[in-house]
């Protein structure tokens, strides 16, 4: 175990296996040189978090929380398959999430 996943024990956390894509024309990480472009992930199927809805809708926001951190542990089980170690990353240069949420209610419609 490398010192990013014995850090990552230390919180409770475990990496879950890589995600297997369905189609053989995409790949969790791609690297190019000395960089390594990852593509977006879903969250592990079996952490049992709810990854349809909105937030603040049919998604509470500790399950949103839940969610976002399995896709964040799915995407570092990607790097650590592509480079055999986390302890290999020496930089993050972007990191892009979306979040689909209902509007507060104070929010009027124009519609």
């Amino acid at each position: 175990m490398d010192d990013v996943e014995k850090r990552l024990a230390a919180m409770g956390l475990k990496l879950p296996p890589a995600f297997k894509y369905p189609s053989p024309n995409r790949t969790g990480c791609v690297q190019v040189g000395s960089l390594l472009f990852c593509s977006g992930h879903p969250p592990p199927a079996d952490f049992g978090v709810v990854v349809y809805g909105k937030v603040g809708g049919e998604v509470k926001e500790k399950d949103a929380y839940k969610s976002a951190q399995a896709v964040a542990l799915n995407l570092l089980a990607s790097v650590k398959q592509q480079i055999g170690s986390l302890d290999k990353v020496r930089q993050v240069v972007k990191v892009t999430g979306m979040v689909k949420t209902r509007p507060p209610a104070s929010a009027g419609s124009s519609r």
